[in-house]
């Protein structure tokens, strides 16, 4: 079977699952997270340096400045979109996201807590059990340079 063919069939049965549990469509995946950030170098500082992130793809306005810039986490593109003069909300439950997790690979939650703490990451909670898409993990939970909430879910710890 070519690989299109075989793509074309998971295709097909998605959708039939989909149909069957009352959906119009099935979804495959998180695809992209969309972030504003007030400071594009600081927000690179902690995805890029400090979770080792790559950046994939860079998008630029006509003078030159970054509109856009997509790191790999995965399957899944993190997309950091400058804002100049973005303020994150004072109370962080005051926007709709709550969190967003992003699966790691740690063989130590306690020392990545503690080796977040002395890179200047304000650790939130953690290492502690979470059940996730895969199952149960062990999550630690950060803030991002413009105040979002970040799990770091590893799930092969015990």
């Amino acid at each position: 079977m070519s690989s299109e063919t075989a793509a074309a069939a998971a295709e097909t049965e998605a959708g039939a699952a989909a149909a069957d549990a009352g959906g119009v469509v099935a979804v495959l995946g998180l695809d992209h997270l969309n972030i504003r950030v007030a400071d594009l170098d600081r927000a690179l500082g902690f995805y890029r340096d400090v979770l080792g992130m790559r950046e994939a793809r860079r998008s630029t306005r006509q003078d030159g400045s970054v509109s856009l810039l997509a790191l790999r986490a995965g399957n899944t593109v993190v997309f950091l979109q400058p804002a100049p003069g973005y303020v994150p909300p004072s109370d962080p439950k005051a926007g709709g996201l709550d969190h967003y997790s992003l699966e790691i690979d740690a063989q130590d939650a306690g020392a990545l807590a503690a080796r977040l703490r002395a890179q200047g990451v304000e650790v939130v909670q953690g290492p502690v059990k979470r059940w996730g898409a895969h199952g149960d993990g062990t999550s630690v939970y950060v803030r991002d340079p413009d105040g979002h909430q970040v799990e770091l879910k590893q799930y092969d710890l015990g």
